[in-house]
């Protein structure tokens, strides 16, 4: 369990539908110059999640599904390109890919970016958005619409771990309200 309940809501949809999962793998980051001399990498970063099926299917999944989601532009730069430049960064680290295939053991594998659709203001920013990431080769996943409503939806249980507590009670304080 981490400390981003996104990430643990996804872990849960995941699991939910057939996926063993690691989260929050640690990646060291590479040696590299300061001023002409090498030094460690002294931080680490970070994998969301890794997931693999029963047919054999393979995701690495980075999520980004703040409630109140800032991101930084550059001035005159347009909106959709920015963060689709931002978030499709998060696959491309050599050194990461690199993790993703040692544990993997294959570099056969697929990449999805769940998203807060809070991004956009307009629908069509958010199409674009998509459409952008999918020319990555990255599969976009709204988080409210194809993670967050089914398994609120169709959780029938509740687990230990605290995010399948939070979940039944989400389905079970919703269906109070209607």
């Amino acid at each position: 369990m981490g400390i981003n309940p996104g990430e643990d809501i996804v872990n849960v949809w995941l699991q939910e539908n057939n996926y063993f999962t690691m989260t929050n793998v640690s990646v060291k980051n590479p040696t590299r110059l300061v001023d002409g001399k090498k030094r460690a990498g002294n931080k680490r970063s970070e994998l969301d999640i890794l997931a693999v099926n029963s047919k054999g299917t393979r995701i690495w999944v980075e999520i980004s599904v703040s409630p109140n989601p800032r991101v930084d532009k550059k001035k005159g730069e347009d909106y959709v390109v920015s963060i689709v430049e931002k978030f499709s960064n998060k696959f491309t680290p050599e050194h990461k890919r690199q993790k993703v295939e040692e544990i993997f053991g294959s570099n056969s594998y697929e990449k999805w970016f769940v998203y807060s659709d809070r991004l956009f203001s307009k629908s069509e920013d958010e199409l674009r958005f998509k459409s952008l990431l999918q020319s990555k080769n990255i599969r976009p996943v709204n988080f409210k619409i194809d993670v967050l409503n089914p398994i609120v939806r169709e959780l029938n249980h509740y687990g230990t771990d605290a995010a399948r507590i939070y979940l039944y009670y989400l389905k079970f304080f919703r269906k109070e309200a209607e």
